[in-house]
């Protein structure tokens, strides 16, 4: 490892924070998706509920459970521009083409739907296009996703 030293710079630090300077050694680990554990957090406040995402889904019908792995396949990437370069965040909104799939396959799309939304694990954004919960599978940019959930009724 080659370490390369930066000269000159200039931070403005906001009042009430500090800047932390570590060196930390990036695990390697195969790609992930993290899932809610059902636990409450002090700093969500008490009207977060929490979701259970392992319990929900040994719970689930098999029209639920094809529909979950459906739009977990099919979730859309967010760029993030950082100083390393351009990186792609799980985000929580997956966009379905119903003409690719069959009649049987709609169906099972329709059911799941209604079933999962009653849950509220997830709902309609408009025309193909779904947002599991954010308490479910957590994204990269939860707060942004979680306020999109939350504004559809």
């Amino acid at each position: 490892m080659s370490d390369k030293i930066i000269s000159n710079i200039q931070l403005a630090i906001p009042e009430n924070r500090i800047l932390e300077h570590r060196l930390v050694q990036i695990e390697e680990r195969p790609r992930y998706y993290k899932i809610g554990n059902g636990r409450r957090n002090t700093f969500m406040g008490k009207k977060h509920i929490p979701l259970d995402a392992i319990k929900i889904m040994s719970e689930m019908t098999p029209q639920e459970l094809w529909l979950i792995n459906l739009l977990k396949d099919n979730i859309k990437l967010k760029e993030e521009k950082t100083s390393s370069g351009l990186k792609f965040r799980t985000s929580c909104v997956s966009i379905i083409k119903s003409s690719k799939l069959s009649n049987s396959e709609k169906q099972k799309l329709k059911t799941g739907y209604k079933r999962l939304n009653q849950k509220n694990i997830v709902k309609r954004i408009k025309r193909e296009h779904y947002i599991i919960n954010p308490d479910f599978i957590i994204p990269h940019f939860y707060k942004e996703e979680k306020e999109l959930f939350d504004s559809l009724f």
